[in-house]
């Protein structure tokens, strides 16, 4: 039997060994993926178990992409490289494996979804955004959130440090 050398996928803990994660996600070469294996255990913590399986199952094929994609190789692109080219990857991951169309918008992309898309685009979408999510915060992912528009998070935090300062200057009169 031929072995995929870059199939990722889940298995559960083997029953009687010794290990915190419940499942532990594997690369095509058999190695623990760590990040993702993670992400699942963490995930658990506030998303129901049906949830985080399923955004477990969407993010895979996606990490596959990126482990047997040429173009994506050659430039060394991982799911830990920088927010660009994090950005880059899941927009021709989407156009070319969710067939997908995207167009730029003021500071982010648009999503459309056609006749050949998944009707799990939306998932995949909140999946990899809640793993990015969780690599930060658990400083497995070293740069700002690739797909977070960084301009309109500074906006909002700017918003609303001026409401809590009119709120506080309120409260003095």
């Amino acid at each position: 039997m031929v072995k995929n050398q870059h199939l990722f996928h889940a298995v559960r803990r083997p029953a009687g060994s010794v290990s915190r994660y419940p499942l532990i996600v594997v690369d095509g070469n058999g190695f623990p993926h760590l990040p993702l294996t993670q992400f699942y255990h963490l995930a658990l913590q506030f998303l129901a178990e049906g949830t985080v399986r399923t955004y477990l199952q969407t993010l895979l094929p996606y990490f596959i992409y990126l482990a047997t994609d040429g173009w994506r190789s050659q430039r060394g692109d991982q799911w830990d490289s920088n927010p660009e080219a994090v950005r880059e990857s899941v927009r021709d991951y989407l156009i070319h494996q969710l067939h997908c169309k995207a167009r730029p918008h003021d500071t982010h992309e648009l999503v459309f979804l056609t006749g050949r898309s998944p009707s799990t685009v939306r998932i995949f979408l909140s999946a990899l955004k809640q793993f990015y999510t969780i690599a930060r915060r658990a400083g497995w992912y070293r740069y700002a959130h690739p797909l977070v528009d960084s301009t309109l998070l500074l906006l909002q935090e700017v918003v609303a440090e001026e409401h809590r300062e009119a709120a506080g200057l309120a409260k003095l009169y």
